[in-house]
């Protein structure tokens, strides 16, 4: 089995290309373009991940807001079966008769 067609470096000249038609080599030759390495290209796997990750830390700090809000509102509202009473107490005082 023989390499596929295209172009080689040239066995007989260095700096030049020859065309290799599958079987043998043809007459036609021409200058090699110089290697061009560039760096890989992340996969989409890696943003994937990073939206995950993004997703997670917005979730868990939603999460933290509402155990804050619930802590705080919870210690400025009492709650309980004498919320009414309680509320009298703080609004009313304690001696002073409320109307309702």
């Amino acid at each position: 089995m023989s390499a596929p067609p295209n172009w080689y470096p040239d066995p007989s000249s260095d700096g030049l290309v020859r065309w290799w038609d599958g079987g043998r080599w043809t007459e036609h030759t021409q200058q090699a373009r110089p290697v061009v390495h560039t760096a890989p290209r992340p996969n989409g796997n890696s943003y994937a991940a990073a939206w995950w990750i993004g997703g997670i830390a917005f979730a868990l700090l939603v999460l933290a807001g509402a155990v804050l809000l619930f802590t705080i509102v919870t210690a400025i509202v009492p709650l309980g079966s004498d919320f009414f009473e309680t509320w009298q107490g703080v609004y009313c005082g304690e001696t002073q008769q409320c109307d309702g």
